[in-house]
């Protein structure tokens, strides 16, 4: 997360907090799992869009485009 906080600190924050919510929720394993993809996503977005720092800033370019870099991976 580091990196994501240097790059884009407000979507990192909103990220964090939104995986807060989830801790009250989910169970430790289903938290983390949302923790690493929401993670890999903010790295996507920061990698492939310089302008995109914040949550409010996603749209649905970015989802597709994430969907299009996963689908190769073997992930669905």
């Amino acid at each position: 997360w580091a990196g994501i906080v240097d790059n884009a600190p407000v979507l990192a924050a909103v990220m964090a907090g939104y995986l807060d919510g989830l801790a009250s929720r989910l169970n430790p394993r289903s938290v983390a799992a949302a923790e690493v993809c929401l993670r890999q996503f903010a790295s996507h977005l920061i990698a492939t869009d310089p302008a995109c720092r914040s949550t409010r800033d996603v749209h649905t370019g970015h989802l597709e485009a994430w969907g299009n870099a996963v689908v190769p991976r073997g992930v669905v």
